[in-house]
């Protein structure tokens, strides 16, 4: 195999040239191969005749679009590295990241990121070229994309990006990716042109991959679980529909009907509270109905997930189940889908279940940056619930001290950039990964985790409490949208938790509960109780010292834009912590 990805991908445009590859959901716009060739190009040799070294590095701030992935190819190719930068981060988190990776040149997306890049000191010493043409330019040194890689010539440039291109090796430098930062500062995490080949070889002969396939990119790019999808998909001759707005992916499945959908748990836990939702509005029949067909696929799915025969009569209730519940539910869902990847967070088993007995073909993995997105995955013939999958096809797991995840394999990174001494901290003295998660191997080679070693909660009592098994209990409760458990050093465990507030108002419009705004809501008795009472039911399975015993309930979600959630959705607890830290104060006097 190739040991550039880049060079991998566009060998597959070639191939198919009047193929449209790249799809841009929002705007429509679409790229043949031989358009995103040129295109490719285009950018590489711009780069060179700009005077950028190879070496170089070549920051990408920018939402989920087709050209994000066409900069990130061309970087590949000319020998530079790229450094993507979350959308969604403000002025600050995007100058650490400029300034540690030494970054000369930005592709910026739209007038959001420009005008953060506007707000940083050191602007006049990027090269700044923006996607979005609507956006007004304010510097010297800002250009707008199309403009840009016109100015130049390629052919004079030709040669210069041939020898950059051959002179690649599988242990250069590809990128560096700051993790999102939960906890503090992010960290660069180098990884290297082997790494992403290695990738793609993994999954290939893990999964079955046809070119007649479409996936839809919404994660964002800038995080390696979404980047490194689109290699896959693009590098096996798939579409890839590039969706900028998360939001509004439910619509985006329904309308493009993809056959994979790279997904975080998030978004299953919004469709899940959205069908029980439906369910509860409905008449009894209806309710029976469904409840008696989701009862047929958990049956039927205790036989396939131990590859066992399923009983003829079992079959043909399962065949009666789909028809009348399933397929309904499926074709919101796009009615196509024959792989639906889902990690990045912890995703309850409850939903697991739910999914894959309702015909989903849920593959719940787990991975991190550091090993270039996949570790462990279900795949369609192995897969059980409680756990995360089997370790892909090429790297090893096992456990270590205090239950520790470790890993290692050709996916794997080589360390942090500049941070030398943090790195070997990393490592075991015979070269396993340290992942800082903690779990354990089942007698079937399952992967089942625990938590996050560094965020596992000990109370005053010497108690250990795993915060995401209980943040997970509580989040399904239909009144509950996120939940985060607190108590370290503390009694007992208390939690900060955020309204579902469609669902809230919803219940109190049934119950003729008359309110002006959300916090009056929030002061209801009758409110209080039944969210009090279904709080504690959902805790039922936990033991008593895990047991949320006092909480607080916000009446907004947490968010991106409020700096409280990664892009891949999980909580920010060390900024939720200091923000709420009054609020927490209260729940322990």
């Amino acid at each position: 195999m190739q040991e550039n990805i880049g060079s991998i991908i566009l060998n597959t445009f070639e191939k198919d040239k009047q193929k449209h590859f790249l799809k841009n959901y929002i705007t429509g716009e679409q790229y043949t191969g031989e358009e995103t060739i040129n295109i490719v190009h285009k950018i590489a040799t711009t780069l060179i005749a700009e005077e950028v070294e190879a070496g170089s590095r070549v920051a990408i701030y920018s939402q989920n679009c087709p050209e994000w992935t066409m900069v990130d190819i061309a970087c590949l190719q000319s020998k530079l590295i790229s450094v993507p930068i979350f959308a969604t981060n403000n002025s600050h988190e995007t100058d650490y990241i400029l300034h540690d990776a030494g970054v000369q040149v930005i592709f910026v997306g739209t007038q959001s990121q420009y005008r953060e890049i506007l707000k940083i000191d050191r602007r006049e010493q990027f090269r700044i070229i923006i996607f979005d043409e609507k956006v007004n330019l304010q510097t010297d040194n800002s250009i707008h994309f199309k403009n840009w890689i016109n100015q130049y010539d390629p052919k004079g440039y030709d040669s210069d990006l041939e020898e950059r291109t051959n002179s690649i090796t599988k242990n250069d430098l590809a990128t560096l990716i700051y993790t999102s930062g939960t906890t503090g500062e992010p960290k660069g995490v180098e990884l290297i042109h082997h790494q992403f080949t290695s990738l793609l070889e993994n999954h290939n002969l893990t999964y079955e991959f046809k070119p007649s396939y479409t996936s839809i990119a919404f994660l964002p790019l800038s995080h390696v679980y979404e980047r490194g999808w689109t290699y896959i998909v693009l590098a096996n001759g798939m579409t890839n529909v590039y969706l900028s707005d998360p939001k509004i992916i439910a619509d985006a499945i329904y309308n493009v009907k993809p056959e994979t959908v790279c997904a975080v748990p998030r978004l299953y836990e919004k469709i899940y509270a959205k069908i029980m939702d439906e369910i509860s509005s409905q008449s009894l029949i209806k309710k029976k109905i469904f409840h008696w067909a989701v009862g047929v696929g958990k049956n039927r799915l205790k036989y396939t997930q131990e590859n066992k025969s399923v009983p003829l009569g079992l079959s043909l209730k399962y065949k009666i189940a789909d028809r009348l519940v399933f397929q309904k539910i499926l074709e919101k869902l796009g009615g196509n889908m024959v792989y639906a990847p889902c990690g990045g967070a912890y995703m309850p088993d409850k939903l697991v279940e739910f999914f894959l007995a309702i015909g989903l073909p849920m593959l719940v993995g787990y991975g991190l940056t550091e090993a270039s997105a996949t570790v462990t995955s279900f795949t369609l013939e192995n897969f059980k619930v409680g756990t995360v999958g089997k370790p892909i096809i090429n790297v090893d797991v096992k456990i270590g001290e205090n239950n520790e995840i470790l890993v290692k394999g050709d996916t794997i990174t080589r360390g942090y950039y500049k941070l030398e001494e943090e790195s070997k901290k990393h490592y075991t003295e015979d070269g396993w990964f340290k992942t800082g998660d903690a779990g354990h191997l089942d007698e079937e080679g399952y992967l089942v985790i625990t938590d996050r070693i560094k965020q596992l909660i000990k109370t005053a009592n010497g108690k250990y409490i795993a915060p995401q098994l209980v943040e997970a209990q509580i989040s399904q409760s239909p009144f509950i949208s996120q939940a985060m458990v607190i108590g370290e050093g503390k009694p007992f465990a208390a939690a900060i938790l955020t309204l579902n507030r469609e669902y809230a108002e919803k219940w109190a419009n049934r119950k003729q509960i008359e309110f002006d705004k959300i916090d009056n809501l929030l002061e209801n008795e009758r409110m209080l109780k039944s969210l009090d009472q279904s709080i504690k039911k959902k805790q039922l399975t936990l033991s008593s010292y895990e047991r949320v015993k006092r909480y607080k309930v916000l009446p907004n979600e947490f968010t991106m834009e409020n700096d409280e959630l990664t892009p891949t959705l999980k909580l920010k607890r060390k900024v939720i912590l200091e923000r709420y830290s009054d609020l927490i104060d209260t729940l322990y006097k």
